[in-house]
C-alpha cells in the first residue's frame, strides 16, 4: 500500500530545500535539477508541487513570511513596550547563523534581475510587510507625527546593517548588533515622542 504524503509539509520541505540552495548560490543555484539533487529524487519530485521556478521563488517568499508572522507572534506582549521593540529588533537584525541565512535569501532575491521570475513583486511585498511589523513595534514610543520618520530609521538601520552582516559576518557579529541595538532603541524611546520632523 503506497504510504501517504501530506501534500503542504511536502511542499514547504521542498520549499526550504530551494531556500537553502539560494542561500548558499544565489538565484542561479536555483534550478529544477538543483533541487531534484538538493532533495535526493528525480525532478518530476519538485515539478509535482511546483510547475517552473517562479512558483518555486513564490514559495520561498511565502515560507519567509509565514516563518516571520509566526516568529513576530512569539515576542511576549508582558514585556514593557521598549522590550518588546528590543526583542523585535533583535529578530529583525541577522544576530544568528539562521537569521543570516535568511538575509542572504533576501539580498538575492532582491539582485535577481530575471523578469520571468516576478520577483519584484515579492520583494515589494516583503518590504510593505516589514514597514508594517516596524510601525506596530515602534508606533507606542512615539508621537503619530515622528512614526513614519522612525519607520524610515529602523528600516534603513536594518537593511545598513543586515547587508553589512552579510558582507561581513566576522565584523557585524551578534554581540556589535545586539550593542548597535541597545544603542538605537534609548534613542527612539527618548527623542520619538518629542521630534516632528520638517515636512518638505
Amino acid at each position: 500500500m503506497p504510504r501517504s504524503i501530506d501534500r503542504t509539509q511536502r511542499r514547504l520541505e521542498v520549499a526550504r530545500a530551494a531556500a537553502r540552495l539560494l542561500a548558499a548560490g544565489g538565484p542561479n543555484a536555483v534550478t529544477l535539477r538543483s533541487l531534484a539533487d538538493e532533495l535526493g529524487g528525480s525532478i518530476t519530485l519538485v515539478t509535482h508541487y511546483f510547475p517552473n521556478r517562479s512558483a518555486i521563488f513564490e514559495a520561498i517568499q511565502e515560507l519567509l513570511l509565514m516563518e516571520g508572522v509566526r516568529e513576530l507572534a512569539e515576542i511576549s506582549e508582558d514585556l514593557s513596550q521598549t522590550d518588546r521593540l528590543r526583542a523585535f529588533l533583535e529578530w529583525l537584525l541577522p544576530t544568528t547563523i539562521e537569521s543570516l541565512e535568511l538575509e542572504r535569501i533576501r539580498v538575492a532575491m532582491v539582485t535577481e534581475a530575471d523578469p520571468s521570475l516576478n520577483l519584484r513583486q515579492m520583494v515589494d511585498r516583503w518590504e510593505r510587510e516589514m514597514r508594517e511589523a516596524i510601525s506596530r513595534f515602534v508606533a507606542p514610543l512615539v508621537g503619530r507625527s515622528a512614526l513614519p520618520f522612525y519607520v524610515d530609521l529602523v528600516r534603513v538601520v536594518h537593511n545598513g546593517v543586515a547587508l553589512s552582516a552579510v558582507e561581513h559576518p566576522d565584523y557585524w557579529t551578534r554581540e556589535r548588533q545586539l550593542a548597535f541595538i541597545d544603542a538605537v532603541v534609548p534613542l527612539i524611546e527618548h527623542t520619538g515622542s518629542a521630534l516632528t520632523p520638517r515636512q518638505s
